[in-house]
């Protein structure tokens, strides 16, 4: 039955070019909400995912009770699976297919657990990503993508010049279950989930590292150039079961600035990412990312581009709960302003975090080494 699910909302999407995309492993809503630009400025537990080398912007000890968020892309996701839900019997398969192919859905997910203080991080994690492109109706190929992973990883940092250059790594262990291959005519014709089943099913587990370097300028603003080389020589993984390995996670290197503006009312992060930058199948247009954020004791409001599409997103620190909100534009043809995917996500999220100095919690903090708010004391935030 799970097959069976997976298999249809993978026929939902129509000739979108899906093949076209740049993948990412994992994004936060914070981060989406700022086009996804985020590696200069990130100073929480989500620099195991971004850029180890900030592990040491991070003061105190904080953990991470829980951190779960899900992204759609529209409205077409919920019709797509009341559909599924009235049409799911056995006999009714291949009809059910029928009547949903052409229509869109794209669906992610993911959590993590984690506990950071300065120089040090462990996490545990796990993620889920539906999509596909159903190709050209005169030549029915659909291009899939599903991968479902969960690992654990941890990470270290240390200040090579203090508050001015730092370097960090980040080793993950990841089990993946999934696939990316094209579904030909023959198993369109026979719509078949018990043909896909040993494919879809395929898991392996793969071992990564990321690398991560700052260079701060000690001025107020605090200006941070970054540059992030992540998956080391491609994260490619075992075929512990099925036919085929579960699809790499390609290297991928990032370039970054970004900087944290702070005043008496509220604090100013603007950044700037290339990602992707030696992956040259893409046009360099969909590696760019940049965002802004603006940060108030206890909301954030966000704004960017994220290759080539407006982004936005907001958060609010409840103190042990926070909630973030973002929707952001993915490129899925070949160059910027071909075919926009606008995807939405929802995070929430229970924090602990004690240590730093002395004050009160401020949006955007994590107990940071006077790093984004940090010189204001206690963070529970980031």
């Amino acid at each position: 039955m799970i097959v069976r699910i997976v298999f249809l909302l993978l026929l939902l999407i129509p000739n979108l070019g899906l093949s076209a995309e740049l993948y990412e492993s994992y994004i936060s809503a914070r981060a989406a909400g700022m086009g996804n630009a985020y590696t200069a400025i990130v100073a929480n537990d989500d620099a195991l995912f971004y850029n180890p080398a900030s592990l040491t912007k991070i003061g105190g000890v904080n953990v991470t009770l829980f951190n779960m968020n899900g992204a759609v892309d529209g409205q077409e996701a919920y019709n797509s699976a009341q559909s599924l839900a009235e049409n799911n019997s056995g006999t009714d398969f291949a009809d059910t297919v029928r009547d949903l192919f052409g229509k869109r859905i794209w669906l992610s997910g993911n959590g993590k657990g984690t506990f950071t203080t300065k120089g040090l991080g462990v996490g545990v994690f796990g993620g889920i990503t539906l999509g596909a492109d159903a190709g050209n109706p005169a030549y029915p190929t659909i291009d899939t993508n599903y991968t479902l992973d969960y690992g654990f990883n941890g990470g270290v940092a240390y200040e090579i010049i203090p508050k001015i250059l730092s370097l960090g790594f980040v080793g993950k262990r990841i089990t993946r279950t999934g696939a990316r291959f094209p579904i030909g005519v023959e198993t369109l014709v026979t719509l078949s989930s018990d043909d896909l089943s040993s494919s879809l099913s395929a898991t392996g587990t793969g071992y990564g590292v990321d690398a991560g370097m700052n260079i701060m300028i000690p001025v107020a603003t605090q200006p941070t150039l970054s540059v992030v080389w992540k998956n080391l020589g491609t994260t490619r993984f075992s075929l512990d079961s099925g036919t085929t390995r579960p699809p790499s996670i390609d290297n991928e290197v990032v370039f970054s600035f970004g900087m944290n503006i702070e005043s008496m009312f509220f604090d100013v992060r603007p950044v700037f990412d290339y990602k992707h930058a030696f992956n040259w199948e893409h046009e360099y247009g969909k590696k760019i990312h940049a965002g802004i954020e603006i940060a108030l004791p206890m909301v954030a409001i966000r704004g960017g581009l994220h290759q080539g599409y407006y982004a936005l997103g907001a958060g609010v620190d409840l103190g042990l709960f926070q909630v973030d909100v973002a929707t952001w534009g993915v490129e899925l043809g070949e160059y910027t302003g071909q075919h926009e995917d606008r995807r939405y996500m929802l995070e929430f999220s229970m924090k602990l975090g004690v240590g730093g100095g002395s004050g009160g919690s401020w949006f955007g903090g994590d107990s940071s080494n006077g790093q984004s708010g940090g010189s204001r004391g206690y963070k529970q935030r980031r």
